[in-house]
């Protein structure tokens, strides 16, 4: 199953990653992305990344959901700035000429 050396060290490095996310709560991109790019393309890479970062931020949040009032009012111009970023963002890349 999980037999060539590019999965293997994909796992041990991602393990190793998680373990200093849970630790810091920091750094699993840092430190998973530019060793996986070494075996895996980046339009491979970044769907998968952003998978496993959203389980991991959904599974940080549920843990800490009794805290989301306390921090609530200083959360949601990020919030609101990012969904207008990825609007916006989102339009000029739906609109661009590619030739």
């Amino acid at each position: 199953m999980f037999g060539d050396f590019q999965t293997i060290t994909l796992l041990l490095v991602a393990f190793l990653a998680a373990t200093i996310n849970g630790a810091l709560g920091y750094g699993f991109s840092s430190i998973t992305v530019p060793i996986a790019l070494l075996f895996y393309t980046n339009r491979l890479l970044n769907p998968a990344m952003v998978l496993v970062e959203v389980v991991l931020n959904s599974y940080v949040l549920f843990i800490n959901r009794k805290s989301l009032p306390l921090v609530w009012k200083r959360v949601s111009p990020i919030l609101i700035g990012l969904i207008l970023r990825f609007l916006v963002g989102s339009h000029i890349l739906f609109s661009a000429n590619p030739g």
